[in-house]
């Protein structure tokens, strides 16, 4: 498990193999463990698809970018130019290259590596998160026009026990909760049912619909979730 563990949901949620059933017979180990992890992997997807990430975990990342070259009225260049918005949060960048044979009319590709500003080199670029907006800045060696011509290649996601992979956490053992407590009443009304203690119909009345994805977790993934706004600057 990546978001969180089985220890943890138990820990978490306060629920475990006792209380669930299969086929109507409490869960045995194996059984348990695999709804765990059924429920991990939904909880995670939702959480990722929503915020538009492949994962939060810290992950490698391939980027390629359209270089602008000048297109400023007398062939200057604007801020736009030489400014690359990067899709996930970052924590490093990798590396940075340029395709040169682009627009040469050569069929092959050869990848300039450019350099890293550094507190002692200048470097051909700078890398720095702006408002958890990671942003590449070039100073010289400027991309020239073209489609896909700049690559870069950095460490997406949150590094393990950062306060935001552990915040993320939070949210998916909460989210994780909330839908072990809807099966729980659903099997509890299932049981009362079969007991002829309650109408079952009645019952199911006051459970909730299931949905994890609530307005109070939106609210609190929405300080993660990416936003691409368009335009060259991010392409």
């Amino acid at each position: 498990m990546s978001y969180f563990t089985l220890s943890e949901l138990e820990a978490y949620s306060g629920l475990g193999r006792a209380d669930f059933k299969s086929a109507g017979t409490q869960m045995a180990t194996a059984e348990w463990v695999s709804f765990a992890t059924f429920e991990h992997d939904a909880i995670a997807q939702i959480i990722d698809r929503w915020c538009n990430v492949p994962t939060f975990e810290s992950h490698t990342v391939v980027e390629y970018k359209n270089g602008r070259g000048a297109t400023g009225d007398f062939g200057e260049y604007l801020d736009e130019d030489y400014t690359y918005y990067l899709n996930e949060p970052a924590t490093c960048v990798i590396s940075v290259e340029e395709n040169v044979n682009y627009g040469t009319g050569s069929t092959s590709t050869s990848w300039a590596t450019r350099a890293q500003q550094t507190e002692t080199e200048t470097g051909d670029y700078e890398f720095f998160d702006y408002q958890s907006l990671p942003t590449i800045v070039f100073n010289k060696n400027v991309p020239a026009k073209g489609r896909r011509n700049l690559r870069v290649t950095y460490t997406g996601g949150y590094p393990v026990g950062s306060p935001e992979l552990e915040d993320i956490k939070r949210l998916a053992l909460k989210m994780a909760t909330k839908d072990l407590v809807f099966k729980k009443k659903v099997q509890e009304a299932q049981t009362a049912r079969a007991q002829g203690t309650k109408d079952f119909a009645p019952m199911f009345d006051a459970i909730s619909d299931g949905n994890v994805l609530t307005k109070d977790i939106t609210l609190m993934l929405c300080r993660y979730r990416r936003y691409n706004l368009g335009g060259e600057i991010w392409k």
